[in-house]
């Protein structure tokens, strides 16, 4: 256990990690890493939302929060990247466990159709299995894996074969029956470990903590079936938000595919394009999923979503320069997919300025919210094959599909 807990440190641990709110320590995405740097400091509290400045458009993200600016890539990896997962945990998220308040070990079981995750904190032990889908093509391990919310999937055998058939591993878990309960009450495995957290922390990113405990074990060599840097994670709506956020604070995602994840995922809090339909807004999220997210998150119904220090093209850009596919549907309104376009163009300047510009695709199809169409596993498998399996891209990932609006990202990249 010891041995795993310090490869899990080597992966994590990020070269300098600024003071509180906590973070769950992860380590920078990519660059020269090798070349250290001083990070700026966050507040040891941070203000409410009401003393923060009022910006009326997407903050820069290359401004740190005491207003130093991204100099070179070892800042944004080692520094800024950080900085914007705390702001988010602090007031969107909550707190993220530590990794010293828990330990992990699992196996897959005799036959290789599940895969055991054993945890354990101060508080209990728990184990749950989670459901594997191997290829049933040609394909030899290790495989590239695909992680999921069991319910997008289970049940569908065409969805499953999309993926199986064409040399990828399905892991498919059962966040809210198994890990979090997607209401109030606070039922499932994450609260059983961490009772104190009930508060502190919203069933986002208690589902998003999970897939992380997943990694750990086909990280600690338990799982040799499955090829560690070709592992996507993808989710629809709410699990959509949860997926970008386990990519955003794991660098050890390589592909994230956030789908209709509208507001709180991929569309931004402060611009809603509402001509043809009503979005959700971060009044109407809180008031129905106040569970979702960290209590600080409410305060910014009275502030104003202008004082997010921060807004989601920013959560987006955290997982620069791992590959990220914004994926929508055109007549889901409530899920703002122009303002996905806008993210998505805003988050495309910090990956084009790493060098990595065709690391984040946007694709969207006609229709609305649900159900999930064939052509949207066609999107996600498309993208896989390109980013995590290195072939030929079969059709284009760069089309926004709306009007650019430069005026809601009025900032460019450091020269």
């Amino acid at each position: 256990m010891l041995m795993l807990f310090n490869r899990l440190w080597e992966i994590l641990m990020c070269a300098h990690i600024p003071s509180p709110p906590p973070s769950p320590l992860l380590s920078g995405a990519g660059g020269d890493d090798a070349m250290m740097v001083s990070c700026p400091s966050l507040p040891a509290v941070l203000p409410i939302a009401s003393a923060l400045p009022n910006i009326s458009y997407l903050p820069d993200p290359f401004i740190f929060f005491n207003g130093d600016r991204v100099s070179n890539e070892s800042s944004w990896h080692q520094c800024r990247r950080t900085e914007i997962l705390q702001l988010a945990l602090y007031y969107q998220y909550g707190v993220y466990p530590s990794p010293e308040s828990f330990v992990v070990n699992g196996k897959m079981t005799p036959d290789n159709t599940g895969m055991i995750v054993n945890i354990a904190s101060h508080a209990a032990s728990v184990s749950f299995t989670v459901p594997v889908y191997l290829p049933t093509n040609n394909a030899k391990p290790p495989y590239p894996l695909i992680i999921a919310q069991i319910q997008a999937l289970l049940g569908n055998d065409t969805s499953i074969n999309f993926f199986t058939s064409r040399g990828y591993a399905l892991l498919l878990v059962d966040q809210n029956g198994t890990i979090a309960a997607d209401g109030p009450a606070k039922t499932g495995i994450f609260w059983e470990l961490f009772p104190t957290y009930t508060n502190r922390t919203g069933t986002i990113l208690a589902w998003a903590w999970a897939y992380h405990r997943i990694l750990d074990v086909i990280f600690s060599s338990q799982a040799h079936l499955f090829n560690t840097a070709q592992i996507g994670v993808i989710g629809y709506s709410r699990w959509g938000k949860t997926a970008l956020l386990s990519a955003a604070l794991d660098v050890r995602f390589s592909m994230v595919v956030p789908m209709a994840a509208g507001c709180a995922g991929t569309g931004p809090y402060r611009f809603l394009y509402e001509q043809q339909g009503e979005a959700e807004d971060l009044s109407k999220i809180y008031g129905v999923f106040p569970y979702w997210f960290s209590p600080n998150l409410a305060q910014f119904i009275d502030a104003g979503v202008g004082h997010f220090p921060y807004d989601m093209h920013d959560v987006i850009a955290a997982v620069a320069p791992r590959a990220i596919l914004l994926n929508g549907a055109m007549q889901d309104y409530w899920a703002n997919p122009e303002g996905a376009s806008v993210d998505y163009r805003a988050a495309k300047i910090v990956y084009d300025w790493l060098g990595a510009g065709t690391n984040i695709g946007i694709a969207f199809r006609n229709g609305t919210h649900l159900p999930i169409q064939d052509s949207d596993w066609h999107n996600v498998i498309a993208f896989a094959d390109y980013k995590l399996l290195n072939k030929a891209p079969s059709r284009p990932f760069d089309d926004p599909f709306y009007p650019d609006h430069p005026e809601d990202y009025p900032w460019k990249a450091p020269n």
